[in-house]
């Protein structure tokens, strides 16, 4: 906190001091602190420790020392008194300088700052840069986002885990009519192949939408939990932990803000780039087009009030699809990321078991102690992270098939129709796919490479220097460690690359057969 200068000859009151506290220091602490606890530190001068003052603190701080446990001969808890006033002298001796405000500036300007009081005593949160996701309050602002989201989309997963909603059947509604008028329109154009699959390229979006939001139904007490066991066992125990646990909360929080931010602004573009498809095609050829080509059964879109019930329908259902992608999408993206970031404090608590089994220094009860303390933590962490490795796989396996299975499906389509014609929301189509696509096997690779990079850490381990008991633990834990742990299409095949080399193989393949039946 910058200094805060009293008028000159003030005798400072209790009344004064808290109305300083409650217009200087409480607005400072609340911008830091950003919702992190803390604990506000004072002496015991007569103005702290009125009643008044005590009842004040208790009432709008987080935390705070009270007299009765205040030790005034701590240098370590008196960094005020032992060091910050020395070090503001020396350098304010360095120059000379008039007295009162000049001296003041020099205070302002030139004394120390939080980060040479005691580096890493008082660590002093970062407030830059918007949210840091690196503690509980910054996880919930963003998990407000999803719960809208799940909310339009009739997915309650945090707030009605399992439940049907009013959205959900009104989703189920649009669904069931969505099918049917697409059954109807392919039968009016048998005879049409191209508009039969502009109609259908829909298709893979809408039955990946649709299973993604039975599986988030039924695995909605799954979710929940899982949400629950994260912010407990990750956020709120290592929101104030060392500075490597933080740093890895920080960096993953913000990859999240990040990507969450461009997933919801580029899914939002295409999709009123594609809702302005049947203006552009007006205004080029003078003629009228849905958004979709599927048509409602009894509503003649060459009318006014079919085509007013049609588009109606239509832009409804594409406002609750991008909704419900960038739920599901960004659901995947989120918990991966957090079983990332767990499976990374594992590996930096195995390294300082690792610092603690090459110590030079003889072996004795504290250093025994420690080293056991350490390797139950490890072992802890592991259990920790293969069970949240296998509950995304749980949850997410069967969404992985489901994408990946439309997703080739879409794009085979849209190939298709790029080819043949010059239906430019053919493109929005192809890009949302691929991109998709390609996002689920970069997820899925991006957690087997943090798999092999615990294993790797694990066997890398000095084990022949632990104990006996602990050598015989460490075995059940590289047991475990070498059982397959890895992201699936709900056990189809991998989502790695290997995987997605081949897929990317087999599309190439059809556009080149399709390239040679065309010439």
């Amino acid at each position: 906190m910058p200094p805060h200068f009293f008028e000159q000859g003030l005798r400072l009151n209790a009344d004064g001091y808290f109305s300083m506290l409650d217009t200087v220091v409480k607005p400072w602490i609340t911008r830091v602190t950003n919702g992190r606890p803390y604990v506000f530190q004072q002496d015991s001068a007569p103005c702290h420790t009125a009643s008044k003052t005590i009842k004040w603190l208790a009432a709008n701080f987080n935390d705070f020392t009270s007299p009765n446990v205040w030790p005034p001969s701590s240098p370590d808890l008196n960094t005020i008194d032992y060091f910050v006033w020395g070090a503001v002298e020396h350098q304010q001796n360095l120059q000379q300088h008039q007295g009162g405000t000049d001296g003041e500036n020099q205070v302002r300007f030139r004394g120390p700052t939080p980060r040479n009081c005691r580096q890493g005593l008082f660590p002093v949160p970062e407030t830059g840069g918007g949210p840091s996701m690196a503690n509980v309050e910054d996880f919930r602002k963003l998990m407000k986002s999803l719960i809208v989201c799940s909310k339009v989309a009739g997915v309650e997963m945090w707030t009605a885990p399992g439940k049907l909603k009013p959205a959900s059947y009104y989703l189920s509604f649009h669904i069931t009519v969505y099918f049917v008028s697409t059954v109807w329109t392919l039968r009016k154009y048998i005879d049409d192949p191209i508009h039969m699959m502009k109609v259908l390229i829909t298709m893979g979006t809408a039955v990946q939408l649709y299973i993604k939001f039975f599986v988030a139904h039924s695995k909605a007490q799954e979710v929940n939990l899982f949400t629950v066991e994260l912010e407990q066992e990750v956020l709120k125990r290592y929101q104030n932990g060392s500075e490597e646990e933080t740093a890895v909360l920080r960096r993953t929080g913000r990859i999240l803000w990040i990507v969450f931010r461009l997933m919801s602004a580029s899914y939002i573009f295409v999709a009123v780039a594609f809702g302005l498809y049947p203006a552009f095609y007006y205004i080029a050829t003078g003629k009228v087009v849905p958004l979709f080509l599927y048509e409602l059964p009894f509503f003649n879109v060459s009318t006014s009030l079919g085509y007013a019930v049609t588009m109606g329908f239509q832009i409804n259902l594409l406002a609750i699809g991008v909704l419900g992608a960038i739920l599901s999408d960004f659901m995947f993206f989120m918990y991966a990321m957090y079983a990332m970031a767990r499976a990374d404090i594992s590996i930096v608590h195995l390294r300082e078991l690792e610092n603690i089994l090459n110590d030079p220094n003889p072996k004795n009860e504290k250093h025994s102690a420690e080293l056991r303390h350490k390797w139950v933590q490890c072992m802890h962490d592991h259990q920790q992270s293969t069970s949240f490795f296998s509950t995304i796989e749980n949850i997410f396996g069967l969404m992985c098939l489901a994408q990946v299975s439309t997703a080739t499906l879409s794009i085979c389509d849209a190939m298709l129709l790029v080819l043949l014609t010059d239906w430019y929301p053919t493109y929005s189509y192809l890009y949302v796919m691929f991109v998709q696509l390609s996002g689920f096997f970069v997820i899925g690779h991006l957690v087997e490479l943090k798999i092999d990079a615990l294993y790797n850490k694990i066997i890398s381990m000095p084990w022949y220097r632990l104990p006996v008991k602990e050598q015989k633990e460490f075995r059940f834990l590289l047991s475990r460690q070498q059982c397959p742990m890895i992201l699936t299409a709900y056990g189809f095949h991998p989502m790695n690359f290997e995987t997605y080399m081949s897929v990317l193989k087999g599309l190439y393949q059809f556009f080149v057969m399709i390239m040679q039946y065309i010439g």
